[in-house]
């Protein structure tokens, strides 16, 4: 049963925000952290409407921020 919700949530046009070319994925009734691109080659998606989405996307680009301080901090 959850699988056929989050695929009904995930085909619904207004769980994108943002531009048309840089979408983020917020849909609080799918139960997946992660979610495929619309376009399969592009991969997988952080779904901003689960509980640990924001958490997982702030750890990502915190995660890029140190290692760009880090690679900056060593050359």
């Amino acid at each position: 049963m959850a699988r056929d919700g989050n695929r009904t949530e995930w085909r619904t046009p207004g769980n994108g925000i943002g531009a048309r070319w840089l979408r983020f994925y917020h849909a609080p009734r799918d139960s997946r952290l992660l979610a495929p691109k619309r376009v399969p080659l592009l991969g997988w998606t952080i779904n901003l409407g689960h509980p640990w989405g924001a958490a997982a996307m702030l750890g990502i680009v915190l995660a890029i921020g140190i290692a760009i301080v880090l690679k900056q901090g060593l050359a």
